[in-house]
């Protein structure tokens, strides 16, 4: 994998998905074709990518992504809604919903697993 040859600097808050879109547009590439470059693509389907990456990026993709976009890891992971993760609601949860929540400190949180 080698650097893109223009990247581009993320806006304050952007989101993964806001920023696939902008690269992609100055290089006039698809984002899926930056994922593709980036190796976030399993074997097997080439046109489908995990969505949970967008959320969330394991190290050696978030490391893959910096280097093709000459960012760093901590720029790229910023990125991710990783820092929001105690905020928002599970994606899913296994028990009733009454059961997903916490109290703490006579505060509601989700219950994160």
């Amino acid at each position: 994998m080698h650097p893109l040859p223009r990247s581009l600097e993320p806006l304050s808050g952007e989101s993964l998905v806001s920023y696939l879109l902008r690269l992609g547009h100055r290089l006039g590439l698809s984002p899926l074709h930056l994922i593709r470059a980036a190796d976030w693509i399993k074997q097997g389907n080439p046109n489908h990518f995990p969505g949970s990456l967008l959320l969330d990026l394991p190290k050696p993709q978030t490391e893959a992504f910096a280097r093709l976009t000459g960012q760093t890891a901590r720029e790229v992971s910023a990125l991710t809604l990783t820092q929001w993760r105690d905020r928002y609601y599970p994606e899913q949860c296994s028990e009733p919903v009454d059961r997903c929540w916490e109290e703490r400190g006579g505060r509601t949180f989700p219950m994160i697993p």
